[in-house]
C-alpha cells in the first residue's frame, strides 16, 4: 500500500506504512514508483555563486554520499564567506544518476548593523568584600605645587622613632649659664692688701625708684614756654550737624550747537543682469554691492533692505531697463515691506521696443518717504509682460564708468534729530554751612555683634564685633557653628531615613531609598510588541546591576518568540521539538528549517510564504 504527501506522511501527520508497502515517492510523487527517494545535501564555501555541481554519488550499501568536486557534505565551521546549498533527489533504483539544483545561498554574512547608542551608566555595585591584586607602582608624578597650610591639628601624632644622633655641631658662641656659687670660706684674719681701683662700670639701664614729691611751688609769674603740638588724634570727631544748604545761581545757558549729522544710512546696488523667466510674474531685484560706511541700514539674504532702528527714511531708486525685442514692455515695480505688498507703491513703465538693430534703454527713478520700525525690511519687486525687458548693467566705456543694474539709497529724515547740546555753563558759588552740635551718636545691630563705644556724646569710635552667636537660617546663615551640624540643618530631617541617599526634584531636596523605583513582576503573555529582557550581573542576593538586551536581543510576550542577532551554542547542540504543536507562518523575508523526523499536530498549520523555504533535514 503506498501513501501521499511529504516522506509518505498521512493526514494525521504520521508515517503509517504495513510491511513490505512503499511510499508513492517524495512529495507524493508518483512518475516512478517503488524504490527509496531523499534530498541529499551538499555545502559549500564562496565570496560568488559557484556553478551549478555535476558529478557525485550515493551508496546505499554504506549509506554515504561522495559530494562533487569543491563540495562538503556538511556546512563549514565558522565560514567568513557566504554558504551556498545545492541539492539532488536520490533514487535507489537509479543512484549513478544525481542532477544537482542551481546553488543558493544558506548562510550569507550581512552587513555590519550601526552601532548601538552606549546605555545609561547602572548604579555603582555593592563594594567587594574581596581585595583585588595590587598592581605594580607606576612611576612618581613631578611634585605638584605646595598646598596652603591647613588649620593646626587638634589630635596629637603618634611619635615616631628617635633618629639616628647628628654629628656634633660647631662650638657654641654663646655663653652657658653660670653654676652655683660655692659655700664661703671661713673669715680670713689677716687683711690683705688693697687691690687697685677697678674701671668705672657701664652706666646702669635699671630706673632707680623715684624719691618723693616734694611740695609744690609758689605759682609762677612768669609763663612758660608752649609745649610741641600734640600727634594728631587717631579717632574722628563728631561731625556737625549739616547747615542749611544754599543753591548759587544757575548760570546762563549755552547757544545752540549746529545741525547734527547722526542720521542712519545706506546706499546698495547691484552689477549682474536681471531677468524675467515667465511674464506677468512678481521677482524681487537683488543688490550684491554696499558702501562700506553704510550706518544702520544693511542688506539681508540678496533683496532685504534691513533698518536697525526706528525713524523715517527717504528711499529713492533708480533702475537700467533694455527692451532687446520690437514689442513694448508693460513693466511694473513696487515695494514690500515685510514680505507683504505696500498700497499705493507700484510704478508702471511701458518699456520702449528696440529701433533698428539698437536695443532700447531706459532709467525709471522713484522716491518714497516711509516711517519703518526697528527689523523692518523693504523689497523692491518687479513683473513684466515681454521677457525681453531686462534690468541691465552696462560696463564702463569712453571713459564713464560702470552703469550698475539697480541703484537703491536710504536716508534718515532728520527733522527729528537734535544737534550737539551747548556748553554747560558756570557752577554758582556754594551758600554757607551753618552751624550745628552733636548731642548723641549710638549704633544698634544684631545680636551676632557686640557693639562699643556707643553712645558717643562728644568725640569717639564706635566698634563692631563678632559676638560669637551663630547667624539664623532665616537671616542667610545655619545657626550652627560646626560643619557637620551647619549641614544637618539645612537638610531635610534625617530621622528614619538611615542608609538613603540626599536627592531632588529639581526644586526640593528629600531622602530617598538606594536602588530606586520598585520593579513589578507580571506574568505577561498580551504584549505584541517586542521589549528587552533584562539580565543579573549576579545569581544570588540582591543585584546592584541589571543589563537590557537591547536590540539585538528581544522578546515577545504575545507569540513567545524569541530574536538574536546571532544564536552560538557552546555545547556544540542546538535542540529542536519533533512536533509542530500550534500554528507558525514563516513570513517574506525568513527561511526555516528543523533536524526530522517532524510532525504537525492536528489543527496546527505551518504556513510557508511565497518564496520562502523551510527544510527538514
Amino acid at each position: 500500500m503506498a501513501t501521499s504527501g511529504l516522506y509518505g506522511s498521512t493526514a494525521s501527520s504520521t508515517v503509517a506504512l504495513p510491511s513490505g508497502s512503499e511510499s508513492t515517492g517524495l512529495y507524493g510523487n508518483n512518475t516512478v514508483f517503488g524504490g527509496t527517494y531523499f534530498e541529499y545535501l551538499i555545502f559549500k564555501e564562496s565570496a560568488t555563486a559557484p556553478a551549478t555541481p555535476t558529478g557525485g554519488s550515493w551508496d546505499f550499501t554504506t549509506n554515504i554520499g561522495t559530494p562533487p568536486t569543491g563540495w562538503l557534505n556538511s556546512p563549514p565551521v565558522a565560514p567568513t564567506n557566504t554558504v551556498w546549498l545545492s541539492l539532488a533527489i536520490v533514487n535507489s533504483k537509479t543512484p549513478t544518476t544525481l542532477v544537482w539544483s542551481v546553488p543558493g545561498p544558506l548562510v550569507q554574512k550581512g552587513p555590519t548593523g550601526p552601532t548601538g547608542s552606549v546605555g545609561a551608566t547602572g548604579p555603582t555595585g555593592a563594594a567587594s568584600t574581596v581585595a583585588g591584586p595590587t598592581g605594580s607602582v607606576g612611576s612618581t608624578g613631578p611634585t605638584g605645587p605646595t598646598g596652603s597650610t591647613g588649620a593646626a591639628s587638634t589630635v596629637t601624632g603618634p611619635t615616631g622613632s628617635t633618629g639616628p644622633t647628628g654629628s656634633t655641631g660647631a662650638a657654641s658662641t654663646v655663653a652657658g649659664p653660670t653654676g652655683p656659687t660655692g659655700a664661703t670660706g671661713a673669715a680670713s684674719t689677716v687683711a690683705g692688701p688693697t687691690g687697685p681701683t677697678g674701671a668705672t662700670g657701664a652706666a646702669s639701664t635699671v630706673v632707680g625708684p623715684t624719691g618723693p614729691t616734694g611740695a609744690t611751688g609758689a605759682a609762677s609769674t612768669v609763663a612758660g614756654p608752649t609745649g610741641p603740638t600734640g600727634a594728631a588724634s587717631t579717632v574722628a570727631g563728631p561731625t556737625g550737624a549739616t547747615g542749611p544748604s544754599a543753591t548759587g545761581p544757575t548760570g546762563p545757558t549755552g547757544s545752540t550747537g549746529a545741525g547734527g549729522t547722526l542720521g542712519y544710512w545706506g546706499s546698495f546696488w547691484d552689477t549682474t543682469n536681471q531677468t524675467a523667466a515667465a511674464i506677468n510674474t512678481p521677482y524681487a531685484i537683488t543688490l550684491n554691492s554696499a558702501d562700506p560706511l553704510n550706518s544702520g541700514v544693511s542688506v539681508a539674504s540678496s533683496s532685504r533692505i534691513t533698518f536697525a532702528y526706528t525713524g523715517v527714511y527717504s528711499l529713492t531708486f533708480s533702475i537700467q531697463f533694455t527692451n532687446t525685442s520690437t514689442a513694448n514692455g508693460n513693466t511694473q515695480i513696487w515695494l514690500k515691506k515685510n514680505g507683504t505688498n505696500l498700497a499705493d507703491t507700484n510704478s508702471h513703465y511701458d518699456v520702449p521696443d528696440k529701433q533698428g538693430s539698437s536695443f532700447s534703454s531706459e532709467i525709471v527713478t522713484v522716491n518714497y518717504v516711509l516711517s519703518l520700525t526697528a527689523t523692518d525690511y523693504i523689497q523692491v519687486f518687479w513683473q513684466t509682460a515681454n521677457t525681453s525687458v531686462t534690468i541691465e548693467t552696462l560696463a564702463a566705456s569712453g571713459g564713464y564708468p560702470r552703469t550698475p543694474s539697480i541703484i537703491f539709497t536710504a536716508t534718515q529724515v532728520m527733522y527729528t534729530q537734535l544737534g550737539p547740546t551747548g556748553a554747560a555753563g558756570a557752577t554758582g558759588p556754594t551758600g554757607p554751612t551753618g552751624p550745628g552740635t552733636v548731642t548723641s551718636v549710638a549704633l544698634s545691630a544684631p545680636t551676632i555683634f557686640t557693639v562699643s563705644g556707643s553712645p558717643i556724646t562728644t568725640s569717639g569710635t564706635l566698634a563692631l564685633t563678632y559676638s560669637g552667636t551663630a547667624l539664623p537660617v532665616l537671616n542667610g546663615g545655619t545657626g550652627q557653628t560646626t560643619a557637620n551640624t551647619a549641614f544637618n540643618a539645612l537638610a531635610p530631617s534625617q530621622t528614619t531615613n538611615t542608609g538613603k541617599y540626599l536627592t531632588t526634584d529639581g526644586t526640593n531636596t528629600s531622602w530617598a531609598a538606594v536602588g530606586g523605583t520598585t520593579i513589578t513582576i507580571s506574568n505577561d503573555t498580551a504584549t505584541a510588541t517586542a521589549v528587552y529582557p533584562l539580565f543579573s550581573a549576579a545569581t544570588s542576593g540582591t543585584a546592584s546591576t541589571v543589563y537590557t538586551g537591547n536590540a539585538y536581543y528581544l522578546y515577545t510576550p504575545s507569540t513567545g518568540e524569541l530574536q538574536a542577532k546571532e544564536m552560538v551554542s557552546t555545547n556544540g547542540i542546538v535542540v529542536n521539538g519533533t512536533t509542530v504543536s500550534s500554528s507558525y507562518t514563516i513570513n517574506t523575508g525568513t527561511n526555516g528549517m528543523a533536524l526530522g523526523p517532524i510532525t504537525v499536530a492536528a489543527g496546527a498549520t505551518l504556513t510557508v510564504a511565497s518564496g520562502q523555504r523551510y527544510y527538514v533535514i
